[in-house]
């Protein structure tokens, strides 16, 4: 038996509640807490034209540099989002079809699979 995680239903809504307590916990811990700050904004959405550059400019980087940090950022949250819920299912397909769910509701705002 699968669980359905219950999310928003914008991809904007998603960014700003989500609540990311490992990854709000690990880069603080490091010293890294404005750039935590800075690259959040950028987890579930592409910047606008030129959207990178402010952030660059406050973390000392080029925005050349940027989407390399938000691939980065992206992938530990997705690493951190896949081990929780890995708790809340049995197998791995379970695991699979809990997290294409999850992307669906954050891309579309609707499931593709109704359950």
């Amino acid at each position: 038996m699968t669980t359905t995680i219950a999310m928003p239903s914008s991809a904007a809504a998603v960014s700003n509640s989500f609540p990311l307590p490992e990854t709000d916990q690990e880069l603080p811990a490091e010293g890294k807490s404005s750039q935590y700050r800075l690259l959040r904004p950028f987890l579930f959405r592409s910047p606008d034209p030129g959207g990178y550059d402010q952030a660059a400019t406050a973390l000392g980087l080029r925005a050349s540099q940027m989407p390399k940090r938000v691939f980065r950022f992206r992938q530990r949250l997705r690493a951190l989002v896949r081990e929780e819920m890995a708790w809340t299912v049995c197998t791995p397909p379970e695991l699979e079809a809990e997290w294409r769910h999850l992307v669906d509701l954050i891309a579309d705002g609707e499931p593709n699979d109704p359950r």
